[in-house]
């Protein structure tokens, strides 16, 4: 039960974090805490879709595109995220 604390502090953490750099001054909603969860939760599975809503947005000016200023921070993020995740992940098994 203790691995599984930590491993729902850090899924929320990084959901929260990478909303809020991608995306600042959204209210707060079902829709947005969705994505927060959708985020997090999908990247240990392998499933990569915050890489694609970063490189997948079609114009600058629409306001489903993540913010630029965002978009490195969250990337370095991920990779600490996915480091991080996977060796808790993989102490869960012991």
């Amino acid at each position: 039960m203790f691995f599984i604390s930590i491993i729902a502090m850090f899924v929320s953490s990084f959901g929260v974090t990478t909303q809020a750099t991608l995306y600042p001054g959204k209210k707060l909603s079902f829709e947005l805490l969705r994505s927060i969860l959708n985020k997090a939760y999908w990247p240990i599975y392998g499933e990569m879709k915050l890489l694609e809503e970063i490189e997948n947005c079609p114009n600058e000016d629409n306001e489903k595109c993540p913010e630029t200023s965002g978009i490195a921070f969250s990337f370095i993020a991920l990779m600490i995220y996915m480091v991080i995740a996977n060796v808790l992940l993989i102490n869960l098994f012991y």
